[in-house]
């Protein structure tokens, strides 16, 4: 019984490792000027965008059946300091019309970056975003996903916002 019981609960835990796991097409996305650059599941679309606060810069998207991508990379003029990071993170969220919203702090290989979480509704659908913002010397890089919250987070956004290289 004991013998058996060990099988069992050795394949409960080995099955997953075992299994093959979702892979997604990798395609690299690095404007001109960014330090940083990311991996969408396929080709994003790719719009060039201008704002009197940032100027010029690039927006690119991928849309899936249930969720989204987006990246946007802006130019800096020099490194930030974590309370000026703290107040665009903060911007950014407003103009997305996030609420409820909670913030994850780090200073790493990739530099001084933030993640913030939050929710909106838009018609009858609830969803769940998520900002990640990564200060280099030079550019910062918003990385912004979002679903519904029934399937929040897909493989898809988790590949994503962990690709963020430098």
């Amino acid at each position: 019984m004991r013998l058996r019981l060990l099988i069992i609960t050795s394949l409960v835990f080995a099955l997953p490792i075992m299994l093959p796991q979702p892979t997604f097409a990798q395609v690299p996305y690095s404007p001109t000027g960014c330090e940083y650059t990311v991996q969408f599941p396929g080709q994003p679309e790719l719009k060039n965008l201008y704002t009197p606060d940032t100027g010029s810069y690039q927006n690119a998207s991928y849309y899936g059946s249930n969720y989204f991508i987006r990246s946007e990379c802006f130019p800096l003029t020099g490194p930030v300091d974590a309370e000026t990071a703290y107040s665009i993170t903060a911007k950014y969220l407003e103009a997305n019309g996030l609420q409820n919203t909670n913030y994850e702090f780090n200073d790493d290989h990739l530099g001084y970056h933030i993640k913030a979480r939050g929710n909106k509704t838009i018609g009858e659908t609830y969803g769940t975003f998520v900002i990640a913002a990564y200060f280099g010397e030079r550019s910062l890089m918003v990385l912004f996903v979002g679903s519904t919250s029934s399937v929040y987070p897909t493989d898809e956004i988790f590949s994503f916002l962990n690709s963020c290289t430098r």
